[in-house]
């Protein structure tokens, strides 16, 4: 799940930080701060990355069941169609017969 994914990121990006500062307290000047900020970037950075995973997954799954769902309700009303016609003709947009 992307949520978990996002959460146990920030979770080891505010624990590397924590870390990294409890390792830098003799030597405060060495970057401490561009350390965190630098995980920071690198967090936002997987954030975008997962949401548009996430997103371009979601889009492409959604549209196959859409599309599953279409094709059980046409089989269902040409089934109908047939039970109760005694012929059952389908035009396409420009009126013409459609050939099946």
């Amino acid at each position: 799940k992307p949520r978990i994914t996002i959460i146990f990121s920030i979770i080891y990006t505010l624990y590397s930080a924590y870390f990294y500062a409890g390792l830098k307290q003799d030597a405060p000047a060495v970057g401490v701060a561009g350390f965190f900020f630098g995980s920071l970037v690198v967090l936002g950075f997987k954030i975008l990355v997962i949401l548009f995973v996430q997103q371009t997954i979601g889009d492409g799954i959604r549209g196959e069941v859409e599309a599953k769902q279409e094709r059980k309700y046409r089989t269902a009303l040409m089934s109908l169609l047939s039970s109760m016609c005694d012929a059952v003709v389908e035009l396409d947009c420009q009126r013409r017969i459609v050939d099946h």
